[in-house]
């Protein structure tokens, strides 16, 4: 934590390490806003827009984060409900507390890079990922699933038990057609699941993020951007902001590092090694193995030997 030379001299400033190109709009556009909640992971911003901010005490860059090191000493005088202002880069959380993410430069993922890996090689990388997920401690949400779509076997009936019926149906979908799916089929899908980005949702933002980063080499459909403006459009009127805001960045090809990094990783191998699914599978309670089935779902129709 340090102090910034500005009249208050109570006042203590933290230092942003990183912000996301959406949190740079955000807090250069001077509007204010309330703290929305507040948890272990950071503390989430309502703006007067339709987005959200997240002050985030982790490491990992997002297009919705401002990355504070210090976060966790000061998160215990916070409160949702609390007036959050905005000004030129700065956010006051109260009286005596300002982030100050002056200066930085906007996070943005990195380029695409690279021709893609063979079919044989992302299936491989998916059963990996799978085995791995299988292995962490994460809640089940759909990670349960992701055994089975590995395999990429055709009309493989699903041998868990007792599934919500909204999750047998989006298998029985993907395993009986390679085709992508349409707008309509995420209709169900959105809001399901319990917790502040249901399980429904980050399936959702796996798959268009795959198919909106790396389209290009899964012969993504030729009606991408309506699919995109069917889904986000419905987000916003059946799940939590939050989600709708992170379902929108998926369609514009953005996500959290990690989700970038897995994802990359498995499509075209750049720079990473297995250990990004790891920190994939960090992102919330079940969020991240929730994501990882959204990219297999992806994936499907481009590696699928039917």
């Amino acid at each position: 934590i340090t102090e910034h030379p500005i009249q208050n001299s109570k006042t203590r400033y933290l230092q942003a390490s990183n912000i996301g190109n959406k949190a740079c709009e955000l807090v250069h556009s001077q509007d204010n806003g309330t703290i929305f909640g507040v948890n272990s992971r950071g503390i989430f911003i309502r703006t007067h827009s339709r987005w959200l901010i997240f002050i985030s005490s982790e490491r990992f860059p997002g297009p919705l984060s401002i990355n504070v090191h210090d976060l966790q000493e000061v998160m215990h005088i916070l409160s949702p409900g609390g007036q959050v202002d905005i000004v030129s880069g700065n956010i006051s959380l109260g009286e005596n507390l300002v982030v100050s993410s002056r200066n930085l430069a906007a996070w943005h993922p990195d380029p695409r890079d690279g021709d893609g890996q063979t079919p044989e090689v992302i299936r491989e990388r998916l059963v990996n990922a799978s085995e791995l997920s299988a292995s962490s401690d994460i809640s089940t949400g759909l990670s349960v699933l992701l055994p089975m779509l590995a395999s990429i076997e055709a009309n493989t009936p699903c041998v868990v038990e007792n599934l919500p019926r909204w999750i047998e149906a989006i298998y029985n979908q993907l395993i009986g057609s390679n085709a992508y799916l349409s707008g309509e089929e995420f209709f169900d899908l959105l809001g399901a699941g319990p917790g502040l980005t249901p399980s429904g949702d980050d399936f959702t933002i796996g798959y268009l993020l795959a198919l909106n980063r790396w389209g290009h080499l899964l012969s993504s459909p030729d009606n991408l951007s309506v699919i995109n403006q069917q889904i986000v459009s419905a987000a916003y009127q059946k799940t939590t902001t939050l989600s709708a805001n992170l379902i929108e960045c998926a369609a514009l090809g953005l996500a959290d590092q990690r989700l970038i990094n897995a994802l990359d990783w498995l499509v075209a191998g750049t720079g990473h090694d297995i250990g990004v699914i790891d920190d994939l599978l960090s992102w919330g309670s079940s969020s991240g193995g929730d994501v990882l089935v959204g990219f297999a779902a992806a994936l499907i129709p481009s590696i699928s030997v039917r």
